[in-house]
């Protein structure tokens, strides 16, 4: 029976939209519903369900479309595929999921931070919003299989290693950092600084290194100042040269000095203008030169040749004495007029040539 206000309005039938049934020992079985009159030109609608939410994160391994793929599957926008740990179906190999995209400390329009995960890597998957339609790489975890290269065993240093590993390892432990960057190409290529030690720990120096058992080559288009001159603490300019300088206006001042004598003997005398010009041109390298200055002394060597060149002018100067000693063949040419002065009566030097031509030959030397 149908009772209330209206019961002709449920006369052709009525529409089921909500049914509670309830029984017990100590109670009669009770069946309710509620219901809308049916009529065909109406539809039950009946409301939408909210959207599931994900809260939290899921495990996830990274897949690839190649077994033992070295490196990182990747769509052009950068993003990845991922095996969900509780999925037990079979998918095609690097097809088990979307497209996901990946969470990073940096990222803009072609700039930011991207180190590839390759597959079998653990991610944690996040959802937008708890989306289930919109999962993204929150971070990579390491497991059992994919140990963290950082541990007990090392715990004082920060470390960015990739799979080839090309590496940046900074070491904190007070009194012995250092820091070294590293690539296995060319027999290890590196930069160290620091506190520099060997793969077992134990120190092998101290300031800094870089070395490869490839080429190497150092380049600067606007000039190159090498120095062993102190700087501490890094106070100063970076082209403070003073000390450097300090050595060409001497050997400039010995040059006028002795151009002086040159010029009291009427003797052919160094060409001090063209050092002068170079030392004002290296000074804070106004133009594209070298400059090297060692307080404690340099010495080149090779045990084959060594060469000196100058396309204009080629200049030596010494404060005190120079020495050139040859065991075999000593030649010297001069395309022009050369001149050898004595300051002192001591000083032996070779005549000039219109006085030793008229000199009976010497006997060779045996």
């Amino acid at each position: 029976n149908i009772s209330g206000g209206a019961p002709q309005a449920f006369a052709p039938g009525a529409v089921i939209t909500r049914l509670t049934i309830r029984a017990a020992r100590d109670s009669s079985f009770e069946a309710r519903f509620e219901a809308m009159p049916y009529v065909q030109t109406i539809c039950f609608r009946p409301p939408i369900p909210a959207k599931p939410q994900i809260a939290g994160t899921i495990a996830a391994r990274v897949t690839s479309s190649k077994a033992n793929d070295p490196y990182a599957h990747i769509d052009m926008e950068g993003r990845y595929r991922v095996n969900f740990l509780f999925d037990r179906d079979d998918w095609k190999l690097g097809h088990e999921s979307m497209w996901l995209r990946q969470a990073r400390p940096y990222a803009g329009d072609t700039h930011g931070q991207h180190f590839p995960l390759i597959a079998g890597t653990e991610v944690a998957v996040a959802f937008e919003h708890g989306d289930p339609d919109r999962p993204y790489i929150a971070h990579a975890l390491h497991d059992s299989k994919h140990p963290d290269h950082v541990s007990l065993r090392n715990y004082k240093r920060n470390v960015l290693r990739t799979p080839a590993n090309n590496k940046l390892r900074m070491e904190d432990e007070r009194g012995q950092e250092h820091v070294k960057l590293s690539t296995e190409h060319s027999g290890k290529s590196q930069l160290n600084l620091g506190h520099l030690v060997d793969a077992g720990k134990k120190k092998r120096g101290e300031g800094f290194e870089l070395r490869t058992d490839g080429w190497g080559a150092i380049r600067a288009g606007k000039g190159l100042f090498i120095s062993a001159d102190a700087q501490p603490q890094a106070q100063g300019q970076v082209l403070d040269m003073n000390a450097a300088l300090a050595q060409l206006n001497n050997a400039l001042q010995l040059v006028t000095t002795l151009a002086q004598s040159a010029a009291a003997a009427d003797a052919l005398s160094a060409d001090g203008q063209s050092q002068q010009g170079l030392r004002d041109r290296l000074a804070q390298l106004k133009s594209a030169g070298l400059i090297a200055s060692a307080p404690g002394g340099m010495a080149l060597t090779t045990p084959q040749n060594l060469q000196l060149s100058a396309g204009e002018n080629l200049t030596a100067t010494a404060g005190d004495s120079a020495d050139i000693t040859v065991l075999k063949r000593f030649s010297v040419a001069a395309g022009g007029p050369s001149a050898c002065l004595p300051r002192s009566s001591a000083s032996n030097c070779l005549p000039p040539v219109a006085r030793w031509k008229s000199r009976p030959k010497p006997t060779p030397w045996r």
